[in-house]
């Protein structure tokens, strides 16, 4: 059944997941959870929001804990110009290290204590808008369940992924060998080895990554992206994007929307495929917001080639269900950029339709053994941001049309939810001016003439235009 909100009753899903007993076993968890859940005040997110990416794991210093480091970092930033923070994963076992070291969670209801506690998660959500990766598909090999689940100690001797090995002893892919109390398992290693995938076809790993969510939300999540998400749930073929996957998805939706309605959830696929399954669904009943990896990296592409028709052509063909939905950007890396080719890239990343993320490590200068925040990076992304700020055409949820003015030129006319503003964005991915079609920009915004959100210059589409190399022009009704 439907509730009044789109989303599918939490109930009905939880039955088709694990049944009536295991369903009534969850609900009641829940119901004793929430006698002691006091989430912060709600805080919504509009056009104002550009969110700062940090990983906490970069910043320590003898004698004091990493999120000290970072908030003195970022108490050094300029008052309201990043609305949101955006923290990587910064839970108990987590390791500055390769990419799937980074993965190695111990525990997701702890912070790691190299970098602090909760408490001081809980200060930087006093001030921004807090966005929380929480990666669910497995935990160490280090943790306490993991060490559990080889003593066959109920109910971990069910909490991941394993089947009996054969007489043979082969091992298909993705599985390692782990002795146990019931003899030789071997347990499915999506991410290699020393890091063991949940089984969500169990009641008590579904109430612990619930208990996950809630724990982020009650210490200031106002957004959580679920991280590889298409690794899940494991099919006997391997598939990816299973059924199960999305009622999964669609559960922990429901019942946030009644319990936390002001979160909003994003999900990154965890895959590079051309066109990424979004889990949308219809717009009501899975994520808020879904990843476009490709799309950013057709933006990078633009910086690294000067050649935009990758961008227009894959931006343009973006169709979402509903406009209760939206993208999340996570700009691309940019620490080795020129001031000339951040700015552009990053006017054309918050220019796009969604909610965008900037590294803090692409605003950073090195200074002795630490990092301070670099004056002139920071100087070439300020405007954009408080120009972005203020035009409700840049609202996540507004309209996008996307142009082909030309090889260089990424062209993207904004409109806002109400239809009351626009913005017409254009971008020179090239070092050399180059001209655009004045009749094609009239035609698609009614403006005849402009000014530059940016400038406040005043700017003529009639006729040719000719748009200087590397610029960035951000026009409205003059």
């Amino acid at each position: 059944m439907e509730t009044a909100c789109g989303c599918h009753d939490p109930g009905f899903i939880l039955r088709l997941l694990y049944g009536g007993e295991d369903a009534e076993y969850i609900e009641a968890w829940l119901a004793e959870r929430l006698t002691h859940f006091n989430p912060p005040p709600a805080r919504s997110i509009d056009q104002g929001d550009v969110l700062l990416m940090v990983d906490p794991h970069q910043f320590s210093s003898e004698g004091e804990v990493g999120l000290t480091v970072l908030q003195r970092v970022l108490d050094d930033l300029p008052d309201g110009l990043f609305s949101g923070l955006h923290l990587l994963p910064f839970y108990a076992g987590i390791s500055a290290g390769s990419s799937t070291d980074t993965l190695a969670v111990t525990d997701l209801l702890a912070v790691d204590p190299a970098l602090g506690g909760w408490d001081d998660i809980r200060r930087l959500g006093e001030r921004f808008t807090l966005a929380m990766d929480v990666p669910l598909n497995g935990l160490s090999t280090e943790s306490r369940a993991f060490k559990a689940f080889l003593a066959q100690q109920p109910p971990f001797d069910q909490f991941f992924l394993h089947k009996i090995i054969g007489e043979d002893g082969a091992l298909p892919p993705q599985f390692t060998r782990y002795e146990t109390a019931a003899g030789p398992l071997a347990v499915v290693s999506t991410f290699g080895e020393g890091l063991a995938d949940l089984d969500y076809a169990q009641a008590q790993v579904f109430e612990y990554a619930l208990d996950a969510l809630l724990t982020c939300i009650e210490n200031g999540a106002q957004l959580i992206r679920l991280t590889d998400v298409a690794h899940l749930v494991k099919g006997g073929s391997g598939g990816l994007h299973l059924p199960q996957t999305h009622l999964l998805v669609r559960a922990l939706r429901a019942l946030l929307d009644g319990i936390a309605p002001h979160v909003q959830l994003a999900a990154e696929s965890g895959l590079l495929f051309s066109e990424p399954n979004w889990y949308i669904g219809n717009g009501f009943n899975e994520v808020h917001l879904a990843q476009h990896t490709p799309l950013m990296d057709d933006l990078d592409h633009a910086r690294l080639s000067g050649d935009a028709r990758r961008l227009t052509q894959r931006a343009g063909a973006v169709a979402l269900p509903c406009d209760r939905v939206s993208l999340y950007h996570q700009l691309p890396v940019l620490a080795g950029a020129a001031e000339a080719e951040l700015r552009v890239t990053l006017a054309a990343g918050l220019a796009l339709a969604g909610v965008p993320s900037v590294r803090l490590s692409d605003l950073l200068t090195a200074e002795g053994d630490g990092f301070k925040l670099d004056d002139n990076r920071l100087a070439a992304v300020a405007d954009l941001l408080r120009a972005r700020r203020t035009q409700a055409a840049f609202d996540p949820h507004g309209a996008q049309l996307v142009l082909d003015a030309g090889a260089p030129v990424f062209a993207v006319l904004r409109i806002s939810p109400d239809l009351m503003e626009q913005a017409l964005c254009l971008h020179n991915f090239s070092s050399d001016a180059c001209k655009v079609d004045g009749d094609l920009l009239v035609d698609a915004c009614g403006m005849t003439h402009a000014r530059d959100l940016l400038t406040g210059e005043s700017v003529d589409l009639q006729g040719e235009v000719v748009l200087p190399g590397y610029a960035g022009w951000w026009l409205s009704a003059s």
